[in-house]
């Protein structure tokens, strides 16, 4: 938990390997990290007591180090599971036997970057408005 200038913020880090986006498996073995964050208020009170109410939890994905080609396909995929209304990203957390989840509701590309040096790498991230435990 760390403090800010609003109250506090919980931070909650995932990293496994994409199962599905969409209804399909990506052609090559895919990383994901899944930071979720949840804003949380103190409120003392005179008596002395202290109680802490919590926000929604928002969440944030990325795939890194991707070759320029490995992210169109991403895009691609992600983007034509977005057009039918099914753009989720499915994946099995890592150490194995940790749980798998998808990422539900809107999930939604928001920042692409590009490495300057040679290797060409790009990175893809995101962001979702849930997080479903599936098993």
């Amino acid at each position: 938990m760390t403090r800010t200038r609003q109250g506090y913020v919980m931070t909650r880090t995932r990293q496994g390997c994409v199962t599905k986006i969409g209804v399909r498996p990506p052609p090559f073995r895919l990383s994901i990290e899944v930071v979720e964050t949840t804003p949380t208020q103190l409120h003392p009170y005179s008596d002395g007591t202290t109680q802490v109410s919590e926000g929604q939890p928002e969440y944030t994905w990325s795939f890194l180090s991707l070759d320029q080609r490995d992210r169109e396909t991403i895009s691609d995929m992600l983007e034509e599971a977005s057009s039918e209304d099914n753009c989720l990203i499915s994946f099995r957390e890592v150490p194995p036997k940790r749980g798998e989840y998808q990422l539900i509701g809107v999930v939604a590309t928001n920042r692409v970057s590009f490495s300057t040096d040679s290797s060409s790498t790009s990175d893809l991230e995101g962001v979702a408005t849930g997080l479903l435990r599936i098993s």
